[in-house]
């Protein structure tokens, strides 16, 4: 009776000691040692494996485009501008950010659609990107490097022929001699004048110290009504 009971009492310290095997306890039934020593950062795993307390880098802010508006003359003779890529603002909580300005050097010959950056100067660090828009003229055209205008002219010098003065981008004009020689000018005729167009560029060089024609197409200014006398003249030339 006795042997039973002490093999009783051992079978019952034994299933306490299986059964006081806890996940959630560190350490085994002895309070000697962790329970599970093996693990690969599983549930298992004691101690846990550390967290990651990394976190990625913010994304950069999406670069920003800005038109930057140039005329004629300032794509002929080149200019800087001075423009706004973040204004003064006063938030409620923190520090006023001041206002932040950039010089865009507009180089001769620059065509519409050409972009210049500037890395990190937008709002959060991100890029500013100005679009050159050529702005629309009131007398001249642009066809790549080269210009056209269009001049009015009398009856008389069309017929006749003369000295025309021919407006031109530089802001002088140039002088056209028409002679005999030169036969009629009639409704829409073209001329062609050489070094008065655009500033010409080449990738890589910059500019070629050469530059575009300019083409003058004649606009007839036809007399609105003629005297009798004059009828009689021009039939009698006619």
């Amino acid at each position: 009776e006795t042997r039973r009971r002490r093999e009783e009492s051992a079978a019952a310290r034994q299933e306490s000691a299986t059964s006081s095997t806890d996940p959630r306890r560190p350490f085994d039934a002895s309070g000697t040692g962790p329970q599970w020593r093996q693990g690969n950062g599983g549930p298992s795993a004691w101690p846990p494996p550390p967290r990651n307390s990394s976190t990625a880098p913010p994304s950069p802010p999406p670069p920003i485009e800005r038109p930057l508006e140039v005329t004629l003359e300032e794509l002929l003779f080149g200019c800087s501008k001075t423009c706004v890529v973040r204004e003064r603002s006063t938030p409620i909580k923190g520090p006023s950010v001041p206002q932040h300005v950039v010089e865009v050097h507009v180089e001769a010959g620059w065509k519409d659609g050409t972009r210049v950056t500037f890395a990190g100067a937008g709002e959060g660090g991100g890029d500013v990107t100005f679009v050159v828009f050529e702005m629309p003229h009131p007398r001249f055209e642009r066809h790549g490097d080269d210009l056209s205008t269009t001049v009015q002219i009398s009856l008389k010098d069309a017929l006749c022929g003369g000295l025309l003065a021919v407006p031109t981008l530089d802001g002088y004009p140039h002088e056209l001699l028409f002679t005999g020689n030169d036969g009629l000018i009639t409704p829409g005729r073209q001329r062609t004048i050489d070094g008065l167009g655009m500033p010409k560029r080449q990738a890589g060089v910059g500019l070629t110290g050469e530059r575009g024609v300019l083409v003058v197409t004649f606009d007839i200014e036809f007399p609105v009504q003629l005297s009798p006398d004059q009828r009689l003249g021009l039939c009698a030339l006619l």
